[in-house]
């Protein structure tokens, strides 16, 4: 598991050097299969083929989240994401508002689960 480069992809995630896909690449080709982003604790979680796991801080702290779930508000935020029109700050300033308290990635699953604080979700493939 390498660790400056999962501290390299948060740094940039947040000042739009790397792109979602470069980001899930990156991943990849490192052994990473699936990632936890804690909004509430402001941190991810990555976890590694070979069991090994890792957890990185934001530099900041998220938007509190909502207390209500929306389903449709999350797949706007996606939607806007994938097509360019919102940095990683506004997507998750998005999921929070639509009261998205923690996502999970998997890689090799091929897709995302939003979560809500009452047990909601959102699933989305990956492209």
């Amino acid at each position: 598991m390498n660790i400056q480069m999962l501290k390299d992809i948060v740094s940039g995630s947040l000042n739009k050097t790397l792109s979602f896909p470069q980001i899930v690449k990156l991943l990849h080709e490192d052994g990473i299969e699936s990632y936890h982003v804690d909004i509430v604790m402001s941190e991810t979680r990555y976890y590694h083929k070979s069991g090994e796991t890792f957890t990185a801080k934001f530099p900041h702290p998220f938007d509190k989240p909502a207390v209500e779930f929306s389903a449709e508000k999350i797949r706007e935020a996606i939607s806007k994401s994938q097509a360019g029109r919102i940095t990683y700050r506004q997507f998750m300033h998005e999921i929070t508002v639509a009261g998205c308290v923690y996502y999970i990635v998997y890689l090799d699953g091929r897709k995302v689960d939003y979560l809500g604080r009452k047990g909601e979700s959102h699933v989305e493939p990956m492209p």
